[in-house]
C-alpha cells in the first residue's frame, strides 16, 4: 500500500493515536492520513487542525471530491466508523468511488442471552428505538442486495470475528489490551502498591458521555455511588484488602467520589497484574484479568438493568459470569458477600481464543502484522 487513510466520526484522540499504530507507522515511514468525520455525523466537538495528517470534512461532496482525487494505485481507506443506517451515506459512497476497503473488528464481545419477549420488548418498547430498527434492517437489506461493498481486507482479533467476515481478506491481529499484557509481563514492572488490593475496572457507568449521544437516560450517580460504595466496604471488610479504582478515560471523578479510595486512570494492565481479583459491570478491560488469570467478580443493579436495557449493560455482566464461570451480584441486595471463584482455565483460554488473539497472532505484535500488511499487502 502506498498509504492508508483512517475514517472516523470523532477528533483524533491518543486513544486512537494509540490504538491504530500511528507512532509505529511513522517509524516505518508509512504515510497515513486522518480523515475526520464528525461535521458529517453531527458531533459538537470541534476538531483542532494541529497535525498535518489530519484533514476535516465539512459535508458529503467534500469528501467525495477527496476520495477521488487520491483512489489512485494502492490506497487503503480504512473506516473506523462500523456500517449501519447512520452510515449508509458513507458507505454508499465507498461503494460507488470502489476504494479498497478495510475494517477493524476487534473488541468482540459474547452476546448477551435474551428470551424472543425480551428482545422484542427492547426493539418495540420506544418509538425511538422502534425506527432505529427498520433504519437498521433497511441497511442490513440493502447491503445484501449489493448497494453496499463488503470489505476488501479485515483485522481481526479472535476466531469469532475472522469468522464473520469469510467473504473478505482477514488479517489475523491481537486485541490491544492483549498487546499491553504481553508488554507489562516482558518488563516486570514493579507493584503500583505494596499493600493487597483488588481492583475495581470502572467503565464510567453512570456518567458516561457517550450516554447523553445515545439519548440514554442516566442512573442516579448518588444512589450508584453510595450502592458501589456500600459494596466496596463489604469486599475490603471481607478479604482485608482494599479497593482501587482503574478509573476510565472520560470519568472526572473527585476524592469523594469513591469515599477517599486511590483511582488511576491509565493504569489498567497494571492495576490489575498484581491485584488478588478484579470487579467489573462489563467493561471490555476485563480482557486484563482473564490474561493475567484473576478472578473476577461481576455486579449489576436493577437502575442498570432498566437504564440501560438498549445497551444490554447489565445482561452482559449476566452472561460473561456465566460464560467465565465468575461470581455475580445485584449489589442493591448485598447481605453477604460470597466467595469469589476459582479461575476456570479452560473456560478463560477458551475467551482468549475467541475474542483476544488467535494462534496465528498471538507470538506477533500487532503493530509489526499491520505495518506489514501496509508494505507488502
Amino acid at each position: 500500500m502506498t498509504k492508508v487513510i483512517f475514517l472516523n466520526n470523532e477528533k483524533l484522540s491518543e486513544r486512537v493515536r494509540r490504538d491504530f499504530y500511528f507512532y509505529y507507522l511513522t517509524q516505518r515511514n508509512i504515510k497515513y492520513e486522518y480523515w475526520d468525520l464528525s461535521k458529517l455525523f453531527n458531533a459538537k466537538d470541534e476538531q483542532i487542525n494541529s497535525d498535518s495528517c489530519i484533514r476535516i470534512f465539512k459535508n458529503y461532496a467534500e469528501l467525495e471530491e477527496a476520495i477521488k482525487k487520491v483512489n489512485e494505485g494502492k490506497v487503503l481507506f480504512l473506516t473506523i466508523i462500523n456500517y449501519d443506517f447512520r452510515a449508509y451515506k458513507l458507505y454508499r459512497c465507498f461503494t460507488r468511488n470502489k476504494v479498497y476497503l478495510g475494517f477493524f473488528k476487534r473488541g468482540l464481545f459474547p452476546s448477551p442471552n435474551l428470551s424472543f419477549i425480551t428482545s422484542f420488548k427492547r426493539k418495540f418498547n420506544s418509538i425511538i428505538y422502534f425506527k432505529d430498527y427498520l433504519r437498521n434492517r433497511l441497511a442490513i437489506l440493502l447491503f445484501e442486495l449489493g448497494y453496499i461493498k463488503k470489505y476488501d481486507v479485515v483485522f481481526t482479533a479472535g476466531n469469532v470475528a475472522a469468522d464473520m467476515y469469510k467473504d473478505s481478506k482477514t488479517i489475523p491481529l491481537n486485541l490491544f489490551d492483549f498487546d499491553c499484557v504481553k508488554v507489562i509481563q516482558q518488563n516486570n514492572s514493579e507493584r503500583l502498591f505494596e499493600y493487597k488490593y483488588c481492583v475495581f475496572l470502572d467503565d464510567n457507568a453512570a456518567l458516561h458521555p457517550d450516554l447523553g449521544l445515545l439519548k440514554i437516560k442516566r442512573i442516579d450517580p448518588v444512589i450508584y455511588f453510595s450502592l458501589i460504595n456500600n459494596f466496596f466496604n463489604c469486599i475490603e471488610k471481607k478479604y482485608g484488602l482494599k479497593v482501587v479504582i482503574a478509573a476510565h478515560p472520560s470519568s472526572n471523578y473527585s476524592e469523594e467520589t469513591f469515599n477517599g479510595r486511590t483511582f488511576i486512570k491509565f493504569k489498567t494492565g497494571e492495576l490489575v497484574k498484581d491485584a488478588e481479583f478484579a470487579i467489573a459491570i462489563a467493561s471490555t478491560s476485563i480482557s486484563y484479568p482473564i490474561l493475567f488469570k484473576k478472578p473476577i467478580l461481576f455486579f449489576y443493579t436493577q437502575d442498570i438493568i432498566k437504564n440501560y436495557a438498549k445497551l444490554n449493560y447489565g445482561q452482559y455482566a449476566v452472561r460473561l459470569s456465566e460464560l467465565l464461570s465468575c461470581t455475580l451480584f445485584d449489589i442493591g441486595n448485598v447481605e453477604n458477600v460470597y466467595n469469589v471463584n476459582e479461575v476456570d482455565n479452560d473456560k478463560y483460554n477458551d475467551f482468549v481464543g475467541k475474542y483476544l488473539a488467535t494462534e496465528d497472532s498471538s507470538n506477533k505484535k500487532s503493530q509489526e502484522i499491520f505495518a506489514n500488511f501496509l508494505i507488502n499487502g
